[in-house]
């Protein structure tokens, strides 16, 4: 599992790199399936920034940063709103 640097966002930028880099027996998939890991990125300044959540019924359950909650959003939704979306498990 990996170790998160949470004092700040180059921190989590970094931990998701790594991820991509060494994915400790993870399969990327095409489609979502239920339970799936959900990487999700947007582009700032030229790079990306990642957030996660879980894929379940169509739907992504995530921490939504700024209304310092859960939030549960259609998968239509979250490819709309994030420029790349990946699937793992």
């Amino acid at each position: 599992t990996a170790k998160f640097g949470w004092g700040n966002m180059e921190g989590i930028r970094a931990t998701f790199e790594a991820g991509h880099m060494d994915r400790k027996g993870l399969v990327q998939g095409i489609e979502p399936r239920d339970f799936d890991s959900v990487l999700m990125a947007t582009s700032k300044r030229g790079r990306l920034i990642w957030h996660s959540g879980v894929y379940c019924g169509g739907m992504v359950s995530h921490c939504d940063r700024w209304a310092k909650q859960v939030r549960l959003q259609s998968l239509s939704e979250i490819r709309s709103e994030y420029e790349r979306v990946e699937f793992w498990r």
